[in-house]
């Protein structure tokens, strides 16, 4: 018999029990199969973990673009001779029935502006609304007008 196993109990004894290295063989597998848990536990962990920091690298990243998108970008006004040279147009012949900027009806006499987009505003508020920041003031429109800085 190999010296590093051996037979506890006697040989009519039903609860022999073979002995690893001086280990009962129950004792033995309750140990692996703890180890094994433990590598699972700890595999799940570390992937966790990887979703973690994959989430947070997300959330920064879109952060990023919001502050591009809010503060960067937005804030630079339309260069004044793009202003300038948008086409005036007729209470009528545009899609729009009123103003997005200032919230108002168009009304006969109105004098009116129309961006590159086809959007249409009221001259003094698409003109304000520019020298502010070089993007179409419509909702999810995302046309800009050449900036400000480009004028030199």
């Amino acid at each position: 018999m190999d010296p590093m196993i051996g037979v506890a109990g006697g040989l009519n004894d039903y609860s022999r029990v073979i002995v690893l290295a001086g280990e009962r063989y129950e004792d033995a597998l309750l140990r692996l199969e703890k180890r094994r848990e433990l590598q699972r536990l700890a595999i799940m962990a570390r992937e966790e973990r990887k979703k973690d920091e994959a989430a947070m690298v997300l959330a920064e990243v879109e952060m990023m673009a919001s502050r591009l998108e809010t503060q960067d970008f937005f804030h630079v006004p339309a260069c004044s001779m793009a202003i300038l040279a948008l086409p005036m147009a007729m209470v009528g012949e545009t899609a729009e029935q009123g103003c997005a900027v200032c919230g108002q009806l168009f009304q006969e006499g109105d004098q009116l502006r129309s961006m590159p987009c086809s959007h249409s505003f009221h001259q003094s508020c698409i003109f304000k609304s520019l020298l502010v920041s070089c993007v179409c003031p419509r909702p999810r429109c995302r046309f800009t007008m050449p900036a400000a800085a480009e004028e030199y």
